[in-house]
């Protein structure tokens, strides 16, 4: 008697393959974690191949709330100072503000 099982199994393993769709990649943001000290050969090269989600603080802030690490972050800063000028800058235009959790946001209109 021959054993069935094995043809059976492989059909229902190739349906099921046909079946299964793939997903978006990534579906959520990617962190590079370097071992290494600022500055050094790994930080560097981390920082060419990572990308920079946004341009600028304003646009950052506009998918919502961040603390000013996840706006380092995102813009690929190394040491925060331009993004201190520029929450200080948008913090005079009246457009910041700081929520009680540390967190920065645009005010809403």
């Amino acid at each position: 008697m021959k054993n069935r099982s094995l043809p059976l199994s492989a059909c229902a393993l190739a349906l099921f393959a046909l079946c299964a769709h793939a997903q978006d990649y990534p579906s959520r943001a990617i962190r590079i974690i370097v071992p290494n000290p600022p500055g050094g050969a790994g930080d560097i090269s981390a920082r060419v191949i990572g990308q920079k989600r946004y341009d600028d603080v304003r646009a950052a802030l506009a998918a919502g709330p961040m603390f000013f690490s996840q706006i380092m972050e995102a813009l690929g800063s190394r040491d925060g100072r331009e993004i201190a000028l520029a929450l200080h800058a948008l913090h005079e235009q009246g457009v910041l503000t700081r929520l009680r959790d540390g967190e920065w946001a645009l005010k809403t209109p």
